[in-house]
């Protein structure tokens, strides 16, 4: 019996999803606590208002972000395949075809910002629109960068991933510190991320061609292979919406004051999505390529929602028993009066790590339509904000209530459909 308890928790800590998500895990929980470092430093040091400025920049970039998470998708997707054959050369083909298109989308990314940075500027009242400009910038390289760090995952090189992510984070706090000591303020922090950006991209880069020695093999440029992702697409940009869009409206209707007060709270909240989100992270190529080799997935998606709920409700748990005691560490007594609201956004951010879980699982198997229940949740969130905006307590009610409904149509979905496949 013993030997049996032995074998079973060596061929656990074996698998690949927990492998892997051991990797990501602890290079994320580098990544996480400099990217609080990074909010809290400037959560602080700027104020609540100059915070809310900064907060609601970053919430658009990730809102905006579904293309480089597309990317994301469709290069780890077809580099766990050709990796499953151990097609080295046509990963190389592929990764090169992808990069010549790529410039001309950051070229039509900037200046979508130039066009539209007076109108963004007024919506999330902005008074200087250049900020804008300055945001574009750098999420135009981070779009860059979204290849090499997509390859690392396709090829299980997760050390790698976290490693680059790691840097980029160091560097991104580091400058904020710096910019903000000297006085630079909003327009400093996003100078510096554009920075981090450079750095990152061709860091990543480097990095990659010691992975894929040799010459590439030639792979025509198919754009079926990406018209064909439009459902992936649509899930990535609900993906964001919902877990941004609320930062956004929160500062368009709110006070500036008020505005800065929900930032932290939301960025307290996340702590919950960053514990648990490596788990997604590993689940997507691991999934993808059992899919490639004809076998089943079913237990790793079981096992990631598992271990999502126990770190979710660990965390949950220490939210509801003493939150001025998070708040005044993290982020000081400045901030007190989100204390009734902490439970409420984390557990929103539980339901979005279940959600995107499923989103990836649902991706790696092919399915379509079903992909296009986080935009109909994100539509659903935006109305009952826009209708429901009174307070903290309203915003998040009508979050907490969309998640619960995202959460319920994958699993319906997959008890009906996806298990069967």
């Amino acid at each position: 019996m013993r030997n049996y308890f032995i074998s079973a928790g060596s061929a656990f800590l074996k698998h690949d999803l927990i492998k892997g998500s051991a990797i990501i895990f602890t290079g994320s929980m580098v990544v996480n606590v400099l990217n609080y470092g990074f909010h809290l430093i400037t959560g602080r040091m700027l104020g609540p208002e100059q915070y809310a400025v900064l907060a609601s920049l970053i919430s658009l970039s990730y809102v905006i972000n579904f293309p480089s998470t597309l990317l994301t998708t469709v290069v780890t997707n077809k580099v766990a395949a050709l990796y499953a054959k151990k097609d080295m050369p046509g990963i190389q083909g592929f990764l090169q075809v992808i990069g010549k298109n790529l410039v001309i989308l950051t070229g039509l990314v900037i200046i979508g910002f130039w066009i539209f940075q007076r109108h963004i500027a007024s919506f999330l009242n902005i008074h200087d629109p250049n900020l804008v400009l300055l945001l574009g910038l750098g999420f135009a390289v981070s779009l860059i960068s979204t290849v090499p760090l997509a390859a690392f995952q396709g090829l299980l090189k997760f050390t790698a991933y976290s490693v680059m992510q790691a840097l980029f984070s160091l560097l991104r706090t580091g400058t904020a510190v710096i910019a903000i000591w000297f006085s630079y303020g909003v327009s400093g922090v996003l100078t510096g991320i554009l920075g981090s950006a450079i750095v990152l991209t061709f860091g990543s880069f480097a990095l990659l061609r010691r992975y894929l020695p040799g010459k590439a093999r030639p792979m025509p440029f198919v754009a079926h292979a990406y018209t064909s992702k439009i459902w992936v697409m649509a899930a990535l940009f609900g993906k964001g919406l919902l877990i941004n869009i609320d930062v956004l409206l929160v500062k368009h209707f709110f006070e500036a004051h008020d505005a800065g007060l929900y930032a932290a709270l939301a960025t307290l909240g996340k702590i919950v999505l960053f514990f648990a989100s490596s788990i997604s992270t590993v689940l997507l190529p691991i999934a993808s390529k059992k899919h490639a080799e004809g076998k089943s997935t079913a237990s790793e998606l079981l096992l990631a929602q598992g271990m999502i709920i126990f770190l979710s409700t660990g965390i949950l748990g220490v939210y509801i028993a003493a939150p001025k005691l998070v708040i005044g560490m993290l982020y000081g007594n400045a901030y007190f009066d989100v204390a009734p609201y902490l439970w409420m956004i984390g557990l929103y951010f539980m339901f979005y790590n279940l959600t995107y879980t499923y989103v990836n699982y649902f991706i790696s198997g092919h399915h379509t339509r079903i992909l296009l229940a986080p935009l109909f949740a994100a539509a659903l969130q935006i109305g009952g904000i826009l209708v429901y905006h009174g307070s903290f307590g309203e915003v998040l009610t009508v979050m907490n209530i969309t998640g619960a409904i995202l959460m319920a149509i994958f699993t319906i979905y997959y008890i009906h459909y996806a298990r069967k496949t």
